[in-house]
């Protein structure tokens, strides 16, 4: 019999170590600094055709004030349906560029459309349950935008909220311009319950090409019920809701050898106190 038609077991292995440190000005536990490292060792394997499995390990190595965790932190396989790209298991999950959520989600997700690409998905995050993600994404040569509807119950209070999100961003040579909005279900103690960011970002960083880079700025200012959980290195997350400036860069060194630097100036939008920080890391990708 031929082989022509057999498919390939692979097996990839790859990975990264990350030395981080953020230096941290506030009050009370806005003036935490922290340290650590952060190991990742992903896998992927064939399973059937369009169909393939994904794993992560991940160890935090505790410097100072940092997690202390080994865990199997992805698990998940990725294939088609018919023309439906479906995601079940324990993925990364990017929500409005990070402005709502960038970290692990459970659940099961579907992907499907051309220049208008629709995605829905369902399941939990670390700080939320009975989370429901519809987004709809249409994409130009030059531009994208981006409709997204996020309903979920809080993990803690147990609280339902729903918020919307809509983001523009435009490309020229190697510079892009975004806006986006969002819209939350929930008030805080001053009856906010909105919020936008703008960026602008240069360079083109590739971890894999020395004296490669990027260079961003943005402006956020987001109630407290505008997300799930921040994706940012600053210390919005442990604020009611923010407002202030980042800027901040990326700069290959050699081959794989990546470094990062990034400023943080912050105010909680409840109580007025500012935090500022400044992040750097360096990380290893193998």
């Amino acid at each position: 019999q031929s082989l022509k038609n057999l498919e390939v077991i692979s097996l990839n292995v790859g990975g990264e170590i990350r030395f981080h440190s953020s230096g941290n000005r506030g009050i009370g536990r806005l003036n935490d600094d922290q340290a650590g490292l952060r190991t990742r060792i992903g896998i992927d394997a064939y399973l059937a055709k369009d169909w393939r499995a994904y794993g992560m390990f991940e160890l935090k190595t505790d410097i100072h004030d940092y997690d202390d965790v080994e865990e199997f932190n992805r698990f998940y396989v990725k294939g088609k349906l018919g023309k439906t790209g479906v995601t079940a298991g324990a993925f990364g999950y990017l929500m409005a560029e990070g402005n709502v959520y960038d970290s692990r989600f459970d659940g099961l997700k579907f992907e499907f459309g051309q220049q208008v690409k629709y995605a829905l998905a369902y399941g939990e995050t670390n700080s939320s349950k009975d989370t429901f993600v519809s987004t709809a994404k249409y994409s130009d040569l030059d531009y994208d935008l981006e409709l997204g509807i996020y309903s979920y119950r809080a993990e803690e209070t147990d609280r339902k909220n729903t918020i919307t999100s809509l983001g523009y961003n435009y490309y020229f040579s190697n510079f892009s311009v975004g806006a986006m909005y969002l819209k939350s279900n929930w008030q805080d103690v001053r009856g906010d319950d909105d919020g936008y960011v703008l960026g602008i970002k240069y360079g083109d960083l590739k971890t894999f090409r020395s004296k490669t880079y990027d260079i961003f700025a943005k402006y956020y200012n987001q109630a407290q019920g505008t997300y799930i959980a921040h994706g940012m290195n600053g210390i919005g997350t442990r604020m009611q809701g923010f407002k202030g400036y980042a800027v901040g860069t990326h700069y290959t060194l050699v081959e794989n050898v990546v470094l990062g630097l990034e400023y943080f100036n912050l105010e909680d939008k409840v109580t007025g106190l500012r935090g500022k920080t400044l992040w750097g890391s360096v990380t290893y990708y193998f």
